[in-house]
């Protein structure tokens, strides 16, 4: 047994693939958890501190920046990890640049774009912390583009450092903060924060000096690849901050202010997933990319182990989940019971969504990601409205949990196109394998 142990310790000390990524994905979760738990302890402080109508106006403003950085975003971190070139300087020099320009532009939009926004929305009290907030943009424009290499090259250990470690200081500054300015200005502060210590950071840990050399095959990579995920980022806007936005413009700040806490909660193990497990399948899908087989070995496996852990655990939350929400916020957030546990169902067809969508990326076929995205883009906003004016909150989680629902489907049939993955054996991965062979053999 003794033997045994060590042989399996001794196969994840190697460089072969999967050492790498089990290596990753145990300094992945020790990070992101001790993260996640800060931020889970922060929440509870704000539900508490701050009256819901300050955590709507906050749910807006993150709303509104991520939409602003998706508008122009082409997946350049995602072309460094794919591209064979991407630890290369003078490629990595046009991704500063154009990062670097893009955060500036990006910022002077949003400066002069609050205006309209707040207008728009009817919150005129909005104004000066939305400005404020657009320095966050600013900030992350200008870091050192070779984080993107640290997850190409599986190093995680400074990747873990310069991510959850700077949300973990953001995190901290906004819960000590949060004892003395006791209004959405505590959410502000701690933001920019996270991205002045990102960029810092980034420099300390990435060193890179650019320069006003340009190489023409390293441009047309870097377009080709961006030409291709063209879109994706205003997609996942859509998918995942439309129910904010609609909230915001139909609804009391108070009721988007339970909302938002809700879904914050929700989103732990989506947010959880992405942050660990996407961050190094990315990477090593990148590496057996030309193997279609084990890809879908890989899909129908984590599939099937993400399903029989969730389905469970969405049945608890359901039953429980008033007296979940009174414990981590308060009494005041039992009325987003129902909400609360329809976004948990909703989170996990995302989290299958995800997987997926490291596939298409991984394989150089981002375009095969946007032929999902757009049926689900248009689905919720087709949905929100109507659900928003009939079922208010109820609703507008109600329409997220059926377009994610619809979606997915679509995006298996597709990726039987890109990899050859076997429908039925996706629909059935849930099942213990008895009874899936028992199913196909039917």
């Amino acid at each position: 047994m003794h033997k045994t142990i060590l042989e399996m310790i001794g196969k994840f000390r190697g460089d072969n693939l999967t050492a790498k990524s089990v290596r990753s994905m145990v300094v992945l979760t020790v990070g992101t958890f001790t993260e996640r738990i800060i931020r889970l302890i922060r929440n509870m402080l704000l539900a508490r501190l701050l009256a819901p109508d300050d955590l709507g106006l906050m749910g807006l403003i993150f709303a509104v920046l991520l939409f602003v950085e998706c508008v122009t975003s082409v997946g350049i971190p995602q072309a460094v990890i794919h591209s064979k070139e991407g630890h290369n300087k003078e490629y990595l020099n046009i991704v500063w640049w154009f990062q670097s320009v893009r955060g500036f532009c990006l910022f002077a939009f949003g400066y002069f774009a609050t205006p309209l926004i707040c207008n728009f929305y009817a919150k005129p009290e909005l104004q000066s912390l939305l400005k404020v907030s657009f320095v966050y943009i600013l900030f992350n424009g200008f870091v050192s583009p070779r984080i993107a290499t640290l997850e190409k090259e599986f190093q995680f250990v400074k990747s873990i450092f310069l991510r959850q470690g700077c949300d973990l200081i953001g995190n901290l500054v906004t819960i000590a903060l949060a004892f003395y300015i006791q209004n959405a200005w505590v959410l502000v502060i701690g933001h920019i924060c996270v991205s002045l210590t990102r960029l810092f950071l980034s420099y300390v840990f990435c060193p890179f000096k650019p320069t006003f050399h340009f190489n023409s095959k390293h441009l047309q990579d870097i377009f080709k690849f961006s030409r291709g995920m063209f879109g994706l980022p205003i997609l996942f806007i859509v998918s995942t901050q439309a129910d904010i936005f609609v909230l915001s413009k139909l609804m009391l700040s108070k009721e988007v202010g339970l909302y938002v806490m809700a879904l914050a909660l929700a989103q732990q193990p989506a947010t959880m997933f992405g942050s660990i497990v996407c961050k190094v399948l990315l990477p090593a899908f990148a590496k057996k990319q030309d193997n279609k087989q084990i890809l879908c070995e890989v899909v129908l496996k984590i599939t099937g182990i993400i399903y029989q852990i969730g389905i469970p655990i969405i049945i608890l939350i359901t039953v429980f989940a008033e007296s979940i929400l009174s414990l981590i916020y308060g009494k005041t957030y039992e009325a987003v019971a129902v909400p609360f546990s329809i976004l948990c169902a909703a989170m996990l067809f995302r989290i299958q969504a995800s997987v997926l969508a490291m596939v298409y990326i991984s394989i150089g076929k981002p375009h095969l990601q946007r032929s999902h995205a757009v049926p689900l883009a248009v689905l919720i906003v087709a949905l929100l409205y109507p659900g928003v004016k009939v079922f208010g909150l109820e609703g507008a989680a109600g329409a997220l949990l059926v377009s994610y629902i619809i979606s997915l489907f679509i995006q298996v049939a597709w990726m039987k196109k890109a990899i050859g993955l076997n429908i039925a054996d996706y629909a059935l991965s849930w099942m213990p394998k008895k009874y899936k062979h028992y199913l196909l053999n039917i």
